[in-house]
């Protein structure tokens, strides 16, 4: 637990400091296999979320990574507990953690904090223009809403993330046919007329009319 310490003498610099952060995630993951005998307690759970919050501020590219350490914590109390007290949660962005990758996702995230620890949607997703803004992420969302608590659903926040229209679906189905590459040999007029033809198939209505 000597780099939950050093996370909090960090926090208590003004300045958090990232080169502790590879041996706070070495010590979390080895917390793994058991939790209850080597998390920290409660003001260090919290100091973790606090530090892991502000160096995902600094430092946006660790975002995915720092977080998904931070929810081993939530494998025990004080680790809910700890996120629980942490003011400004919004602060985290799970809504820019993306969906691709190894481990959980933002919105596997965001199904643990609302799911597991009660907490609600406004206090995470905050302000909702923003969020809009991560298009596939409300869009994986909508797809997974059956999961949420209802209470999550039916809040302000979850309703208007159920309503909108994140035009993903959309611009998969206008995405433009590509033509395969012409093998050596084929002339350019070949190639064009395969295009077309790719083309003619994919809109029956721009064929052309004898």
């Amino acid at each position: 637990q000597r780099a939950a310490d050093d996370a909090r003498a960090s926090l208590a610099s003004g300045d958090v400091d990232p080169t502790i952060w590879p041996v706070l995630k070495r010590e979390l993951l080895d917390a793994k296999d058991n939790p209850a005998a080597t998390l920290p307690d409660l003001e260090r759970s919290k100091a973790i979320w606090e530090y892991c919050i502000q160096l995902s501020i600094k430092k946006t590219a660790l975002r995915k990574q720092l977080f998904q350490g931070c929810m081993i914590l939530l494998s025990v109390p004080d680790g809910v507990s700890a996120l629980r007290e942490v003011a400004d949660k919004q602060r985290m962005q799970i809504w820019k953690i993306p969906s691709s990758g190894v481990g959980p996702s933002g919105v596997d995230m965001l199904l643990t904090m609302t799911r597991d620890c009660g907490i609600g949607l406004a206090e995470l997703l905050d302000p909702v223009a923003e969020v809009l803004k991560s298009a596939t992420f409300v869009s994986v969302l909508q797809a997974r809403f059956g999961e949420f608590p209802e209470e999550a659903r039916s809040s302000e926040v979850g309703l208007a993330l159920s309503r909108v229209d994140t035009g993903v679906a959309d611009r998969e189905k206008r995405k433009l046919p590509t033509a395969p590459k012409p093998a050596k040999g084929i002339a350019p007029l070949q190639e064009c007329a395969d295009l077309a033809d790719v083309y003619a198939e994919k809109y029956p209505s721009c064929r052309k009319k004898a």
